[in-house]
């Protein structure tokens, strides 16, 4: 929570209270900030170091009495209806803690009902800002938005939700209801608006008519979903190819209008808006409409420079973070290659805005990092084109879901060698049907059906990751331990696959602990605590990590012997590292999969469950056979994950 100077001060007495002595290291200089003593940013920070420190002082002691005296007030006022009186208490609050989470969603809420929602937004929006893993939070937050403002910054505010304190179930049913929403709007809005003067067709400005464009493009792919369950047909018999025709005439009318703009920025939200969506999640995988649509996209670049002519060889990536596969398959490709370059897309408008790239920097110095500037859609994929043409001799495209600027910069008429490295595999997502990209993809597996799905050659890159070594267990083990790595959209909070469930039958059968990788909310915390203690089990054998580094360097650390899955949707890369450091993998495949989930590997190694009953079992077989299945998951690693291989494969495409 600390940076500047404040980190620094806090490390130090943070060891100190802990008894420790500090020494000093060598230490390697990776970036200098600009200076910002004085600075809000600074101020606010200083002021939650004199928040953690000298809390304990008599002055501050009764400033916290005081404050939650006067919190106690307003909130009295406010259930009674006295909402001027309540509002002019918690602004009292605010005016001495600004950043109090609670006092700024109160007061949110009151303004609501008092002025409207464009003065309650700004304190909602705080909210968030300073208690991000409060669940509520985000959705009074979102419902406001969904009152205001647009479709993109409705979803944009989901995708970000769900990297906090909201679920992914939670997302899902305001995602629905908000369409449902603008759906109800269409139908009550009176027809003589239209009729006053023409109206042009932009769904950057029209919710009605993205609206109207998903509906029916919703309704034209369940429907072939639901029919094929009405069959007992299997779910990996379904066409992973979506089928966007509903679209068309709004495209084709924008094309004619050269509305390029709006073209990317429609793509964008339609598929920010349906990525969630449950039953397309491993079997409506690819939007071949829209790929075809973003590479006839003509960015006027002219006087094209000869690939020979060119050394770079980029990455493209939408956003990368400090945890996650997704992000360790760029660092890998990036260590692999010569003369290499990362440039951020930022379609989210956020990673700069909100300084995330200062958490990830020390894991790039070698390279080059280049982040796009905030700008409409088409000026976004002109420059970044317009890098391409004077530079890149290969491109790796690792684009998230909807980043249509990433697919449009990538323009068929430059001497560029394009790699579509398949990584969102299983939600509907751009590129992978572009018909002047290589498609690769990262599992032996997933290539075999993309090769079958799209028609093409596929290449295969071997996923890796570097090798740390394996785990050396002790034989024999007294009690067993388990660990699941992932975020919140990894696993179900409810239902019979529950993380809770997972955990409390692991700890039940082995007898150890049970470890967590991967950040949770506050709330998902306290529900896995409350249903141990429901089940009579000592929540203090669930033991939370939140994010690491390096998931296989913890791994080697922890006194644990079987690493679980996530479920329902895998993380491939995860148990690729738990492979490595030789933990037994139990993994979760149900019996219908989807066409496309569970098909990494999880497929080819460890043992599989799809019950609670076969999980069990799965774990006593575990434990009687540990050793022998320590080895072979091991062996999987080194035979088919090798980062040599890796790296081998990537300089071969780089001097193709």
């Amino acid at each position: 929570q600390f940076d500047f100077h404040l980190y620094d001060v806090d490390f130090c007495r943070s060891a100190r209270e802990a008894g420790l002595s500090l020494g000093t290291w060598p230490i390697k200089l990776t970036h200098q900030s600009k200076g910002a003593f004085g600075s809000p940013h600074w101020a606010q920070k200083c002021q939650l170091y004199f928040n953690k420190w000298e809390s304990g002082s008599s002055q501050q002691i009764a400033l916290q009495h005081a404050m939650l005296e006067v919190m106690q007030m307003a909130e009295r006022h406010e259930a009674a209806g006295e909402l001027e009186q309540a509002a002019l208490l918690y602004q009292e609050v605010l005016n001495i803690q600004p950043d109090n989470a609670e006092a700024n969603y109160h007061l949110g809420i009151v303004e609501f009902n008092l002025n409207g929602v464009h003065t309650a937004l700004p304190h909602l929006e705080k909210a968030v800002q300073c208690k991000p893993e409060d669940e509520q939070y985000w959705v009074t937050y979102i419902d406001a938005l969904m009152q205001s403002a647009d479709v993109a910054t409705v979803l944009e505010a989901l995708e970000l939700g769900q990297k906090f304190g909201l679920t992914t179930e939670t997302a899902q049913i305001i995602a629905a209801d908000f369409l449902e929403k603008i759906e109800s709007q269409k139908v009550e809005s009176p027809k003589v608006e239209f009729k006053e003067q023409p109206v042009a067709i932009n769904p950057l400005c029209s919710n009605e008519v993205i609206t109207q464009c998903l509906t029916e493009m919703l309704s034209t792919n369940l429907n072939e979903i639901y029919l094929n369950e009405h069959h007992a047909q299997l779910k990996s018999t379904i066409s992973p190819h979506l089928d966007l025709s509903a679209f068309e005439t709004t495209i084709n009318a924008l094309s004619n209008a050269h509305q390029q703009n709006e073209i990317l920025a429609l793509i964008y939200k339609s598929i920010s808006a349906i990525k969630l969506q449950k039953e397309f999640v491993g079997t409506k995988v690819f939007t071949p409409y829209f790929d075809q649509v973003l590479e006839n996209i003509d960015l006027d670049i002219t006087d094209i420079i000869s690939r020979d002519r060119k050394l770079a060889n980029v990455v493209i990536a939408s956003e990368i973070y400090n945890y996650g596969g997704h992000t360790k398959v760029i660092q890998e490709i990036l260590e692999s290659i010569e003369n290499p370059i990362l440039i951020i897309t930022d379609v989210y408008d956020r990673f700069a805005k909100n300084r995330l790239f200062e958490q990830v920097s020390s894991s790039f110095i070698k390279c080059p990092v280049l982040i796009l500037p905030n700008e409409a859609y088409l000026d976004k994929a002109k420059r970044l084109a317009a890098f391409i043409n004077s530079c890149a001799k290969n491109v790796f495209v690792l684009s998230h879901h909807e980043d249509a600027v990433a697919i449009a910069a990538c323009q068929k008429t430059l001497d560029t060698q394009y790699y579509f490295v398949h990584h969102a595999d299983h939600n509907p997502a751009l590129g992978s049907t572009v018909a002047h990209f290589n498609h690769v993809d990262l599992f032996e597996s997933i290539a075999k059906l993309c090769a079958q799905d799209l028609n093409k050659p596929v290449i295969f890159l071997p996923t890796s990751s570097n090798d740390l070594g394996a785990k050396e267990f002790v034989y024999p083990i007294q009690q067993f331990s388990t660990v699941t790595a992932g975020s919140p959209g990894k696993f179900s909070m409810t239902g019979e696959v529950s993380l809770s469930r997972i955990i409390i039958e692991s700890l039940k059968v082995c007898g150890g602990k049970h470890y967590h990788f991967g950040e949770l909310s506050v709330e998902q915390i306290q529900t896995i605590q409350n249903d141990l203690k429901q089940a009579a089990i000592d929540s203090k054998l669930f033991v939370y990590l939140g994010n690491v580094p390096s998931l296989w360097q913890s791994l080697l650390a922890l006194d644990a012997h079987v690493y679980l899955g996530s479920a329902p949707t895998p993380g491939y890369k995860s148990s690729l590292e738990a492979s490595g450091a030789a933990y037994p993998l139990l993994t979760y495949v149900p019996i219908d999969k989807p066409r496309y989930l569970h098909v990494g590997v999880e497929a080819q190694a460890g043992q599989t469950w799809a019950s609670i009953d076969a999980l069990i079992s799965g774990l006593k077989a575990i434990m009687d056979n540990h050793e022998r299945l320590s080895q072979e998951s091991r062996l999987f690693y080194l035979s088919n994950c090798s980062s040599d291989s890796f790296k081998q494969k990537t300089v071969a495409l780089c001097d193709d």
